[in-house]
């Protein structure tokens, strides 16, 4: 009697032992591999790399308050980079002349919304 006891008591704590390990590598399995992470991470590093802007030059910074503080007072500000250069090689100069701003301060508004382009 005492050593069926003890061996329903191994019994149970080696089912104990299998669910637990069972348990265990279901929740292994479904975790994504390290490789996996890695890949993915790499992946957006690289469209962070690819759609930074580099630093503005001080003709491109002149530019962005000059189109933040003139062009914004007419109508809404345009998202630049839903445009193309083709379209603001067209709208440019006439809202350059229209707004007054001289050759320099044109200048540093194109300069600016080239540098937004990516350009």
């Amino acid at each position: 009697m005492e050593s069926q006891r003890l061996q329903l008591k191994k019994l149970i704590s080696m089912k104990k032992v299998f669910i637990a390990f069972a348990a265990l590598g279901f929740f292994a399995a479904c975790q994504p591999k390290t490789a996996e992470i890695v890949e993915e991470v790499k992946k957006v590093e690289e469209v962070k790399v690819s759609t930074m802007l580099r630093p503005g030059t001080d003709a491109e910074m002149a530019g962005m308050a000059l189109y933040t503080n003139n062009c914004g007072k007419c109508h809404d500000l345009p998202v630049i980079s839903e445009h193309s250069i083709e379209r603001w090689n067209k709208v440019l100069p006439p809202m350059i002349k229209k707004s007054k701003l001289d050759e320099a301060q044109g200048a540093n508004v194109t300069a600016y919304v080239n540098w937004q382009l990516g350009l």
